[in-house]
């Protein structure tokens, strides 16, 4: 349970509670990394691959690729197309690469679509990850929680 940082009382008022999809704990996925969603017009949908070439600033100053510091790729799920400005939008996903951080990468984004006039808006979606996280922090839990109700079994039984 410490792994997880769940506590013993967390755990017993979310049994005791018994109410499904109670957030107690925070689980972190190790190298997982939120991506950045931006919508994207169609001519840059297109130009998928040049906004990975397009030189950003990184954080000592340098300009680098973009694809050095995050990948951009296509969400394949329902609702990837949006409205923007009575105008159609794809969602194109921005991964940060390992070493950077979601609102490092965002705020490069935000500067490079302002100096370039680009429509597309950095946002993040957190859909995605809050499912993974309610889904594994309740295994977490339920699993903790049988292994307390096993140790206070035992004790009672001593």
């Amino acid at each position: 349970m410490a792994q997880y940082g769940v506590t013993s009382r967390a755990v017993l008022s979310t049994v005791a509670a018994a109410y499904p999809g109670r957030r107690v704990a925070s689980v972190y996925v190790r190298d997982y990394r939120e991506p950045v969603e931006l919508l994207a017009t169609r001519r840059e949908r297109g130009d998928a691959m040049a906004l990975e070439r397009t030189p950003i600033r990184a954080d000592d100053g340098r300009l680098v690729p973009l694809e050095l510091v995050a990948r951009v790729g296509f969400r394949r799920a329902v609702g990837t197309i949006a409205q923007k400005d009575g105008e159609r939008v794809q969602r194109l996903l921005v991964w940060p690469r390992r070493g950077y951080t979601v609102p490092g990468v965002r705020r490069r984004i935000a500067g490079l679509a302002g100096a370039r006039g680009s429509a597309m808006a950095p946002t993040v979606s957190f859909t995605g990850i809050s499912q993974v996280v309610s889904r594994a922090a309740r295994a977490v839990i339920v699993r903790a929680a049988i292994a307390l109700m096993v140790v206070v079994f035992l004790l009672w039984v001593l």
